[in-house]
Order: structure tokens, then C-alpha cells, then sequence
């Protein structure tokens, strides 16, 4: 059974870490801020899923608290004695004002797209926020399972990249396992959110809806709020291109989808109307954006593909520490982990078997 949300109090949660020694300037008091109640709401629901499986995941003690920074970064490792995820305030704030300021092109969207009133008792630019912010928890909780070996610092998730982000494969594939991690996550929430709605609105259509919200809610992520570097790399820097980083995000939703134990989707529709949700209402240029996103993605496509199959997945068993490997660190009970995990059994990443790439060209107008 899903765990009960517990209600967290902010204050005593850091009281304890000020006195095992996180400097008070440092933390975030979204108290009496106009994003008080999504900051706590956040709070509950992920400090209780830590509560819960901290023990599990092996990074006990494991807490989150927000930081007095704007920008769209997090940070998460082991200090003070914690398991520490460490949100920018700038994540939360940022995400859900985007998300906001777009909530009557995405409800007229919604709208278009089921050809039938609003089946969701929420409006599609808050879950779009909470599938968004969500896919960020889950990918820095990744690098806390990565790193519940002894670790002595707080990495910093940070973009841009700059001349100092020094390149290596063992960073390049965390980061690939995180972003799996966060797709699993994000796949997670839009199924039980989807079981939850009434009886007679649990469509395929309604699925396929959230599924499309989702996808565009880590592309305008990347697009809007991260960016897409124009200067595309392969060996560089601490993160993968966000390029390669889409690419390899859209195929675990596919498959996560694919093998899930609820209502199949069309998907090729439901990626075609996530491009055009994300094309027509979240990117603010949306010639910068087929030039940035879908000319450099069809210009770089096989190299895309080479890296991620024959780079990454080639060598994600020199890493065995990966939660990839590991699917006890996904609970959720809305997905065939028998079926599911197939996929990213040894022989299968070691083996012939390659992720199988759609043409994002194929979801775009001609540019």
C-alpha cells in the first residue's frame, strides 16, 4: 500500500540540521512566502517518502531543505551527518511561476486535446509543476543511492557548464542513472495520480493527457528554464548535453510505459502532442527552440544515438553501485517490475540490445 503523506515541521527539520552544523543563513524560510503552501506540500510529501525507505536506500538519516539561492540547481550528498537534497529555492519558485503563467494555454490545450470538460480536480499547470519538480527530487535522490558509500561533501547539480565542469564518463553515466531514476519517478506519479481519478474519467485519453503534460514538463524544464546549450558536446563537462540527456529520457518514459500494468497509449501521439504543447505553449522563441532543439538534435542524431548506446550503456557495469541495477530503490506498484526490469538486466545492457530510438524529427514541423 502507498505510503501515508506525514505532516514535517520546517522548523524543527532545521533546527536539528543548524545544530549538527548547516549554516541557518543558508536555509530557505518560505514561511509567509506567496509559494508557502506548494513549499510545504513539497516538504511533506518528500521529506515522508525519505522517512519511509531512508533505511532501504541505505541513506539514513536522509533529509531535504530548500536554500536561500534562486537559481534552478540542488544539490545532494552526505554532510553533517546527513543524506543531504538540498533544493535551490529558485527550483520551486521558478518551476511553478513558469508553469502558472501558462495556466490558460494549458488548460485550453487539455481541452482540445480530450474533446470534453477537464477531467483532473487539479489544473494541468500545477501537476505539470509537481511532475517537474518531482523529476528533480527523484534525480537527486539517485545521486544520494549512488553515493551511500562514504561521501564527504555536497555535489552541486549545476548548469551551465562551465571550463572548470571537467569532463569524465563515471559523472556523465550517475547522471544518466539519476535522470532514470527521475523518469521512473515521474512515470510513477502520473500513474497513481491517473488510478485516483474518478470512475468514467480514467481514460485513455485522460492517461494520455498526463503522460503528454509530463513529457513537456522536463522539456520546458530543459528548454526554458535550464537551456539547451547551443554549443553541442559529447565529452565534456560534468552533465551530459541536454540533448542527449531528452533523448535518453523519452525512451525510458516509452519503455516505463510500455511495460506499466495500466491503460496503453498511443505513443507516438502522446510524444507528437507533448512537442506541440511544449513548441506552441511553454518555449517563449519557438524558432530558437526547433533551431536549438530540433535542427541540432537531427544534425547530431547518430552521434546522440553512438554515445548513449556505446558510450553509457556500454559501460554501466563498470558502475555496479547504480540504482539502475538495483529495482528495489523504485517503489511503486503501478509497474510490472518483473517485465520492467528485462530491460536493464545485465546482459541486455551489456549484450545487442540498444535502446531503440524514435526520430524526434518525425514529432516536428518542417524547421
Amino acid at each position: 500500500m502507498p505510503q501515508p503523506i506525514l505532516y514535517i515541521s520546517y522548523s524543527q527539520l532545521v533546527k536539528g540540521l543548524v545544530d549538527q552544523g548547516v549554516p541557518p543563513g543558508e536555509i530557505f524560510d518560505y514561511i509567509g512566502t506567496p509559494c508557502e503552501q506548494k513549499f510545504r506540500s513539497l516538504l511533506n510529501t518528500l521529506q515522508s517518502f525519505l522517512y519511509y525507505y531512508e533505511e532501504d536506500l541505505k541513506i539514513k538519516p536522509a533529509k531535504i531543505y530548500f536554500t536561500n539561492h534562486r537559481t534552478f540547481n540542488a544539490r545532494a550528498g552526505f554532510a553533517y551527518d546527513h543524506f543531504l537534497i538540498n533544493f535551490h529555492s529558485g527550483i520551486v519558485v521558478e518551476t511553478f511561476e513558469f508553469f502558472r503563467s501558462k495556466a490558460e494555454e494549458l488548460s485550453k490545450w487539455g481541452l482540445e486535446i480530450l474533446e470534453t470538460n477537464q477531467p483532473f480536480k487539479d489544473p494541468l499547470s500545477d501537476l505539470m509543476g509537481d511532475f517537474c519538480v518531482r523529476f528533480f527530487f527523484d534525480h537527486e535522490l539517485a545521486h544520494l543511492i549512488q553515493k551511500s558509500e562514504p561521501l564527504n561533501n555536497l555535489a552541486e547539480d549545476e548548469y551551465p557548464e562551465g571550463p572548470e565542469q571537467i569532463y569524465s564518463l563515471e559523472q556523465h553515466i550517475k547522471e544518466f542513472d539519476s535522470d532514470f531514476r527521475g523518469s521512473v519517478a515521474l512515470a510513477s506519479v502520473i500513474i497513481d495520480y491517473w488510478i485516483n481519478l474518478p470512475e468514467g474519467t480514467k481514460t485513455n485519453a485522460s492517461l494520455s493527457v498526463l503522460v503528454s503534460s509530463g513529457i513537456a514538463s522536463v522539456l520546458g524544464s530543459f528548454t526554458e528554464l535550464i537551456g539547451i546549450d547551443e554549443d553541442f558536446y559529447m565529452e565534456k563537462y560534468k552533465h551530459p548535453h541536454p540533448l542527449v540527456r531528452v533523448n535518453y529520457i523519452l525512451n525510458f518514459l516509452e519503455n516505463i510505459f510500455n511495460t506499466s500494468n495500466v491503460e496503453k497509449i498511443d505513443w507516438k501521439a502522446t510524444l507528437d502532442n507533448a512537442l506541440v504543447l511544449t513548441t506552441k505553449v511553454l518555449v517563449s522563441d519557438e524558432t530558437k527552440f526547433n533551431k536549438n532543439f530540433y535542427l541540432m538534435n537531427t544534425n547530431h542524431q547518430e552521434e546522440i544515438r553512438n554515445y548513449i548506446n556505446n558510450v553509457l550503456i556500454a559501460n554501466l557495469h563498470s558502475y555496479p553501485y547504480l540504482g539502475i541495477y538495483n529495482a528495489n530503490a523504485f517503489p511503486t506498484e503501478a509497474m510490472n517490475w518483473q517485465r520492467f526490469t528485462e530491460m536493464i538486466s545485465d546482459d541486455k545492457f551489456s549484450g545487442h540490445q540498444r535502446i531503440n530510438f524514435n526520430n524526434l524529427h518525425e514529432f516536428f514541423p518542417e524547421a
